[in-house]
């Protein structure tokens, strides 16, 4: 009994990283990031020059452009794609959107 959290870390090799937190992570499916009080999902990205973009928990209005989803999930992979209108920069002064889709090895 309990949940299971799904925290991914992808580094390319220019530098940038790609980090997220999915709470309660059940499979496949779509991921919120809002405002919704019990919601823990965050997703954050860093150029090759150190500049970082984010939405924390909590961080986003609560509507369907920020969202990560899960369209394939085994034992050894896991695909998706992120989808976020406000992902915000350090100082929380500008937002830029970022969409993109991933291919991960799973290691545990």
């Amino acid at each position: 009994m309990g949940t299971l959290s799904l925290n991914v870390r992808s580094i390319s090799d220019n530098g940038e990283i790609l980090d997220f937190q999915i709470e309660n992570f059940t499979g496949i499916g779509i991921y919120s990031l809002d405002d919704q009080v019990f919601n823990k999902n965050w997703l954050s990205f860093s150029t090759h020059d150190h500049e970082l973009w984010a939405i924390m928990p909590n961080g986003a209005p609560n509507d369907m452009t920020n969202f990560i989803e899960i369209t394939s999930n085994s034992d050894n992979r896991i695909e998706g794609k992120i989808s976020s209108s406000k992902l915000w920069n350090e100082q929380q002064s500008n937002y830029a959107p970022i969409e993109g889709q991933f291919k991960l090895n799973i290691r545990l």
